[in-house]
């Protein structure tokens, strides 16, 4: 989770509240569901039953989910540098990403590395959708979507504060959740930096109105990115909670 807050913050950009949380619903609700149990999708070697008929469906649904949310984050990232580039040129002075403000990044610098890292993630995304295995050889059964995530990670149901520190034993379900709680958050977040900049470049007066009354956007920034990164989690565990009391 450390991971997922630096990477947050490499992408936290200016926002409006209301956009926000209505962003981060909407996404949680058609990205809820995902990521195969382990023992969906196996091919079938005799005529299909209709459990393996929805099983296909359910295939073809998930991949149509990831075609959909690699198109947003590309599509996201797109609408980011288009709204950079703006203003980049002429005064980057105000550019708030942290590999420009504190290492001095330029803009071919800034490409390379959210080239690299979009595609890390999305190999990550990929593994959560098609890859992905949840654990079914538990030491425990898990209460909570807490304990579940504990046991996930750790074997053990009371060591998930660990999580903020440690990485754990099951590196596979980490590498999982990543893919998936970084793709929302990053689509999130370049939509909102989008919007912040597009409102500066232009003036608009709503937006020069909330940076009245904020004082300090920086501060409303990073604290609603931290917010989609924790709400987003949270749903994700609840959902994989969710599965493993269907299959349990």
């Amino acid at each position: 989770m450390v991971i997922l807050s630096l990477l947050c913050f490499i992408w936290a950009g200016h926002t409006l509240l209301s956009f926000c949380l209505l962003t981060c619903t909407f996404i949680s609700l058609i990205s809820s569901g995902s990521g195969r149990t382990s023992n969906e999708f196996q091919p079938c070697s005799k005529p299909c039953s209709l459990a393996d008929i929805l099983n296909q469906h359910s295939n073809s649904t998930m991949k149509l989910k990831f075609a959909l949310f690699t198109f947003l984050l590309i599509f996201a990232r797109g609408c980011d540098f288009y709204s950079t580039s703006l203003w980049f040129f002429d005064n980057p002075t105000g550019e708030t990403n942290p590999l420009y403000r504190f290492f001095g990044v330029g803009w071919t610098g800034l490409i390379i590395a959210n080239i690299i890292i979009v595609g890390l993630v999305l190999y990550a995304f990929y593994y959560f959708h098609f890859r992905y295995k949840r654990p079914t050889n538990l030491s425990k059964e898990a209460t909570n979507y807490i304990e579940l995530a504990s046991l996930q990670y750790f074997n053990s149901t009371d060591k998930f504060y660990q999580i903020f520190y440690k990485t754990p034993k099951n590196k596979k379900v980490l590498l999982a959740h990543i893919g998936y709680v970084m793709t929302i958050v990053i689509i999130i977040g370049s939509f909102l930096a989008t919007i912040h900049n597009l409102s500066q470049f232009y003036g608009f007066n709503f937006y020069n109105q909330f940076r009245e009354i904020v004082g300090r956007p920086l501060f409303v920034i990073y604290g609603l990115m931290m917010l989609a990164l924790i709400l987003t989690y949270r749903q994700l565990l609840k959902s994989e909670y969710k599965k493993y009391k269907n299959i349990s």
